[in-house]
């Protein structure tokens, strides 16, 4: 694992997408409370817990799937590895597991299918008003998830400066603030995630440096990781530990300490930088 580089552009890109859609859920569940209010009805009944209980389902779900397909990539590797090299024994063995996983897959993408179609049957998520203000503060920085499959976001939409993720969590106070009766469970969602996104960005703005790190800086991104994980563990208890993740706390400073320079030196960065290069000539060259 030493001569690896973690990727650490994808890993910014896993958990930055991870901590937005757990605001998003929970931008849904208000918008569902919201409706519930115009409606007149009682937010404690049965309509509405079922339907927080629904999210949450379709979430876990989604999770388990996630995994799943990172274990089939994973392994998918493998067996390019043991065709190339001839090792008939242990091919039959990840063929024999890679089937099973993919059985597995199919199985939880019917189970979330059927879950994520309760949570929008009251309305399409994009429609509830918290939702909506989320969309705006991305467009507000240049991101729109909606040209992208899935709605995720690709590494130019990262922009994980300290002033975009303000922004996105004011959205959701601003938002509060026009409707009195879940103004304070908004703003309890404004601070958890201002805090998160806070604790995040000192870890990503030490392990993607692009130049040589002293111990001091190792030393502090430990520091810095242990914080995160510990707030995401207990202010998000049903929510996974995503590979990314677990990436970020268990290989990134081990990584550090044997090599002593920043991801953005050794990691994907610089070729997706290249990338970039290659594709501004290709979109010129199509004028001549």
């Amino acid at each position: 694992m030493m001569l690896i580089c973690p990727p650490g552009l994808h890993i910014t890109l896993g958990i930055f997408y991870r901590l937005f859609q757990l605001l998003e859920d929970e931008c849904h569940v208000l918008d569902v409370a919201v409706r519930d209010e115009e409606d007149s009805c009682d937010k404690g009944g049965p309509s509405y817990s079922n339907y927080v209980g629904d999210v949450t389902r379709a979430r876990i779900l989604k999770d388990e799937i996630d995994r799943a397909n990172e274990q089939i990539d994973q392994l998918n590797d493998l067996i390019a590895i043991f065709v190339l090299f001839g090792e008939d024994e242990e091919l039959q063995a990840l063929r024999s597991e890679l089937e099973e996983i993919a059985t597995k897959v199919n199985k939880l993408d019917t189970e979330w299918t059927k879950a994520n179609a309760l949570t929008t049957k009251l309305f399409k998520r994009e429609d509830g008003p918290f939702v909506k203000a989320l969309d705006i503060a991305l467009d507000g920085f240049n991101v729109r998830r909606q040209a992208y499959y899935g709605g995720t976001f690709v590494g130019n939409h990262v922009h994980l400066k300290p002033e975009n993720t303000v922004t996105l969590c004011n959205a959701v106070f601003t938002a509060g603030h026009y409707r009195p009766a879940i103004m304070q469970r908004a703003e309890r969602i404004h601070r958890k995630y201002s805090v998160v996104f806070a604790l995040f960005h000192n870890c990503d703005e030490l392990y993607n440096k692009p130049y040589s790190i002293t111990d001091k800086e190792i030393a502090l991104l430990g520091t810095h990781i242990s914080t995160f994980m510990s707030f995401y563990r207990e202010q998000f208890p049903d929510a996974s530990v995503i590979p990314k993740v677990h990436m970020l706390e268990t290989h990134v400073v081990d990584w550090l300490n044997e090599w002593r320079v920043g991801l953005g030196l050794m990691g994907e960065q610089g070729a997706e930088s290249i990338h970039a290069y290659f594709n501004n000539i290709k979109a010129s060259s199509r004028m001549v």
